[in-house]
């Protein structure tokens, strides 16, 4: 078993998934794919095949080591007030996130939609009105958590898992852990993976409302108790570090697999199985590669590994309410594109460096942990 010590090499995957994620919102921006809000310069289809390229692995990675992160903190605390603080970091910031947070972007998606949505006040009483309920003529149901959907099934995840964790009493982390252990699950990961695409393709592609949602819901899942099920797991970690060119080289042989098939006719199930290939083994040779090249904290790690949550929590919002009224200044997309990724970054970092943090316990509702 190994040490539960701090895992740097995940600490900076988690930062870079999160970074990512927030390149690929800046992205949406502008790529023909439907969105919030759109820049005046889109479609840009050049953008489609790198964040293609991306779609099978950021958000695995990113539930893989909330798994990972959720046994290592479990193995240090009783799973009462564990679970209790658990539910108070996940909700809090999703529930103030979709009242405050998310708003906005609701305001701008209907003007740029072409439907007034009135005063602040008159739209904020139609967007917060409960039980859910689409106000006349909106073509979503508010209040929504948009890109804060990850909290909430997080949070499902981890009552789950906790809970299952303390009625089994030690025996879901013994019995995970011969599977865990062993060198045919990184293999098997990927084709059970794939296998459930087959077995709930009439799910694949819902939004993520939980509810309706089945695929993403349960291979989510299954890809977080994965991650707790490895975490601790020293055969699991080696095998993937001494496997690290190996998974680099297929790695870059399935990414022109998976570039090829977005440009053909083929059907779009074969097409999602090689992507969901692809992005298993793209997560392999970065599990490999983070252990050999991040071997110990850094003041630039440390930071971002407190701030990242908060700027995921900000910037969709911050890119919508920047993007929008940038756009229709009639810059050339390329200035318009670097000024909205610096203003992005500048304001999240404001919002963590002045606000989150320095309001103490409140900092949780915008996922710092003070």
């Amino acid at each position: 078993m190994m040490a539960s010590d701090r895992r740097h090499d995940l600490d900076a995957l988690r930062v870079f998934a999160f970074l990512l994620l927030i390149l690929y919102h800046v992205g949406m921006f502008y790529v023909p794919w439907g969105w919030h809000v759109k820049s005046v310069h889109a479609p840009i289809e050049v953008l489609e095949m790198p964040m293609r390229l991306t779609n099978g692995w950021r958000l695995p990675l990113l539930f893989f080591i909330s798994g990972v992160a959720l046994r290592f903190a479990l193995d240090k605390a009783p799973h009462g007030p564990f679970l209790r603080r658990r539910v108070w970091v996940l909700l809090v910031p999703l529930l103030f996130g979709m009242y405050v947070i998310c708003a906005p972007q609701t305001w701008h998606e209907l003007r740029q939609g072409g439907i007034e949505p009135g005063t602040v006040l008159t739209f904020y009483r139609g967007y917060a009105d409960w039980p859910w309920s689409s106000p006349e003529g909106w073509p979503m149901i508010t209040p929504t958590w948009n890109h804060l959907w990850y909290l909430l099934y997080m949070l499902v995840y981890s009552v789950v898992i906790i809970l299952a964790s303390w009625a089994a009493r030690g025996a879901l982390e013994r019995r995970l852990s011969p599977l865990a252990g062993s060198r045919t699950l990184v293999s098997m990961i990927p084709v059970i993976h794939v296998s459930l695409l087959f077995l709930m393709q009439d799910s694949v592609g819902r939004a993520q409302t939980l509810y309706g949602d089945w695929f993403n819901l349960l291979t989510s899942f299954l890809i977080c108790l994965f991650g707790y099920g490895v975490a601790k797991e020293a055969e699991f970690w080696d095998l993937l570090k001494r496997l690290r060119g190996v998974m680099l080289f297929a790695a870059l042989v399935l990414s022109v697999c998976v570039a090829v098939l977005s440009i053909s006719e083929a059907a779009w199930q074969v097409a999602l199985a090689v992507r969901i290939l692809q992005g298993w083994i793209v997560i392999w040779a970065l599990l490999g590669w983070a252990q050999v090249l991040v071997t110990g904290p850094s003041p630039l790690l440390t930071y971002l590994s407190g701030a990242i949550f908060t700027y995921y929590v900000l910037h969709q919002t911050v890119i919508i309410m920047v993007g929008v009224p940038l756009s229709g200044l009639g810059l050339p997309a390329t200035v318009e594109a670097v000024i909205l990724i610096i203003g992005t970054g500048a304001v999240c970092w404001a919002g963590y460096e002045f606000l989150a943090r320095r309001i103490g316990r409140f900092g949780v509702l915008l996922g710092a942990r003070n």
